[in-house]
């Protein structure tokens, strides 16, 4: 099902499944929704050429992740759900295991995804509860050789530093 497919898509980052995804329609039409829902969003310097990310020709920019994660914290709130899941029993097919291992570790997570390519190297988004649990904070890490440690570093730093 569509829905057993998100899990897998966001849980594992599976492109497989993000790829079965796209085939309910032709590949051009499917990608140039994807592309008209980032302009849609404001995403101005975003642009798909596939459905999954491998290609080196999708492109993105942290302010445009940005603006996607408060659209879907609004709008899909069950992709924040199923994101923020570190293990996931899909019956049918078995556990599924979150490629964020920072999920867990760090307290509060409402979403996270994460993302690999040679070109791009390692990419990390999650939204977390701020300490006040009235708002979020939006962490995002693009181009990382060690996306996860950075991370960690980043949510320290913020949670020392800001005074809430």
């Amino acid at each position: 099902t569509v829905s057993d497919l998100l899990y897998v898509m966001l849980i594992e980052s599976n492109n497989q499944a993000a790829q079965c995804l796209s085939e309910g329609m032709d590949r051009p039409t499917f990608i140039g929704l994807m592309n008209q829902k980032a302009k849609d969003l404001g995403m101005q310097s975003t642009f798909f050429e596939g459905a999954t990310g491998l290609s080196s020709n999708n492109v993105s920019t942290t302010d445009d992740l940005l603006k996607l994660a408060k659209y879907i914290l609004i709008n899909h709130p069950e992709i924040s759900e199923i994101s923020r899941n570190k293990e996931y029993d899909l019956p049918g097919v078995g556990k599924l295991t979150n490629t964020d291992e920072l999920l867990g570790e760090i307290p509060d997570i409402v979403a996270s995804k994460t993302g690999f390519t040679l070109d791009a190297k390692g990419c990390l988004l999650i939204i977390a509860n701020n300490p006040k649990k009235d708002g979020y904070i939006i962490y995002i890490i693009l181009g990382s050789n060690d996306r996860f440690a950075e991370m960690k570093k980043i949510i320290n730093w913020v949670n020392q530093a800001y005074t809430w």
